[in-house]
């Protein structure tokens, strides 16, 4: 509760009767009046800039999953080197979802941002994956096949 509200209240007679007896009494009045305005004006800034910058963090937030409306269809060959696509060689990215489709002749394999490939569960010859975000955050894919292989996928992003 702030201190103006835990005053007793003055009727106007009473305040007239002050003033004329003891004048700088409403200077005082007045000017605690103001430093009461003044505390609750500052806490009142400060919970606005703390919702400003609540909302400002929310907003950034938000906004990341919310599609940018690009679509990036892609072909690649893949051999037994690692390809990497990323925002280097890919202006699209960081992508928000994408499918990938092996078209053969080889199983290929894939990683989405980790650099370490394990060869475990091959993508095969017709098969597709979809990998999706739900916001912006794939922002490297690596593929190869196994020791002298080779095939070519097809990738299907949005931004």
């Amino acid at each position: 509760m702030s201190r103006a509200l835990d005053r007793k209240k003055l009727s106007d007679p009473e305040v007239e009767e002050m003033a004329k007896e003891r004048p700088y009494v409403l200077q005082q009045i007045q000017m605690q009046i103001l430093y009461d305005i003044a505390g609750l004006q500052e806490s009142t800034h400060d919970l606005i800039e703390e919702l400003v910058e609540r909302t400002t963090r929310f907003h950034g937030s938000w906004e990341e999953t919310i599609p940018v409306g690009k679509f990036k269809p892609l072909t690649i060959p893949v051999t037994d080197s690692i390809t990497e696509l990323s925002p280097l060689n890919v202006s699209t990215m960081p992508w928000m979802a994408f499918t990938i489709y092996n078209d053969g002749p080889d199983p290929v394999f894939m990683m989405v941002n980790e650099e370490f490939i394990q060869d475990v569960t091959p993508l095969n010859v017709g098969e597709n994956v979809t990998v999706d975000m739900k916001k912006r955050q794939i922002v490297k894919i690596f593929l190869h096949c196994a020791l002298g292989l080779t095939t070519s996928v097809r990738i299907f992003a949005l931004r």
